[in-house]
């Protein structure tokens, strides 16, 4: 299997959060997207979010970071909008 990687970060009360998704270029394995970010909740669970563009994937990763932290809906989009941020370089 061979993957792209695409970096972003997202910054939440002061912290800086990178997000790394992958982008499926061979396929040796079935993704349910073309793009896929995983998560590591604790040493015993992880999480994966797909999307059909990177910038959804990472956009998943936000949603379910800030559910776990309570931050409110209508707070999410616009805490995502100006916070998530591609890395280049």
């Amino acid at each position: 299997m061979l993957v792209k990687e695409h970096s972003f970060k997202f910054h939440v009360g002061g912290k800086i959060h990178p997000v790394i998704v992958e982008e499926l270029i061979s396929h040796g394995e079935k993704w349910r997207e073309k793009f896929r970010a995983k998560v590591s909740i604790s040493t015993f669970e992880s999480r994966v979010f797909y999307g059909s563009t990177p910038e959804e994937a990472a956009e998943q990763v936000v949603r379910y970071y800030l559910s776990r932290i309570n931050v409110r809906p209508i707070d999410q989009r616009s805490l995502y909008q100006v916070q998530l941020r591609r890395e280049t370089g």
